[in-house]
């Protein structure tokens, strides 16, 4: 995932993106609520979908548009910088058939994969590193 370019979960309502906040030059990786089409109070909901629900590297913004997320050859969940690794999201190695989802429950997942296709275990997710905001089904 590069900047300018987004990661969507299932039923479009979180999106992965790369940002910087207004009059800042910091860049972060964040999780975003995707709009929002509910019922209620349409203020409530524009205020929610403009701010970041889970952000990577919040303490480590990097200076410039030159981020990137990448899953490398050893499996592990990097943000990098140009070419230089940034922040290391996941130590897990592994030489198996990874992916990196996010679902609909705003949960970024780093997954190993069985041959069939099917989940073989989960080796870092989001909802282990929460940070100001909760959504359902992270846990303190």
């Amino acid at each position: 995932l590069k900047d300018g370019q987004e990661l969507v979960s299932a039923f479009n309502i979180f999106r992965l993106k790369f940002f910087n906040l207004k009059n800042s030059s910091n860049w972060y990786l964040g999780i975003w609520y995707n709009n929002l089409h509910l019922y209620g109070n349409d203020k409530y909901y524009t205020d929610i979908q403009d701010r970041a629900v889970w952000i990577a590297n919040r303490n480590n913004p990097f200076p410039e548009r030159s981020g990137s997320l990448k899953v490398d050859s050893l499996g592990r969940l990097r943000i990098l910088r140009g070419a230089s690794s940034l922040l290391d999201l996941s130590s897990t190695q592994t030489t198996g058939n990874t992916t990196l989802k996010l679902l609909h429950s705003g949960n970024l997942q780093l997954q190993e994969m069985n041959p069939d296709g099917s989940v073989k275990r989960v080796l870092w997710q989001s909802f282990d590193y929460p940070t100001d905001t909760l959504l359902p089904g992270m846990k303190l």
